[in-house]
């Protein structure tokens, strides 16, 4: 019976469900270059040994925008 215990809480993480929201009052993004389009790509990390909480070292990443004409990141 243990063991059941154990596969049902080391399981799957649970599912994300989309959140409905609604954009008339929202105010969109828009380059300093005038674009108003974005591509999201990946900034990359390494956290030395000594600063993570593992003691290991350790490669984290972000998600960041960048703007399909100009190249520069979403402030």
């Amino acid at each position: 019976m243990n063991d059941k215990i154990k596969v049902l809480q080391g399981g799957n993480p649970p599912i994300r469900r989309p959140i409905q929201v609604d954009l008339k009052n929202a105010t969109q993004n828009i380059c300093s270059c005038g674009c108003e389009y974005f591509l999201p790509v990946i900034k990359s990390y390494t956290l030395p040994a000594l600063a993570s909480p593992t003691g290991q070292e350790l490669m984290a990443q972000k998600t960041v925008l960048i703007c399909i004409e100009c190249k520069k990141s979403l402030e």
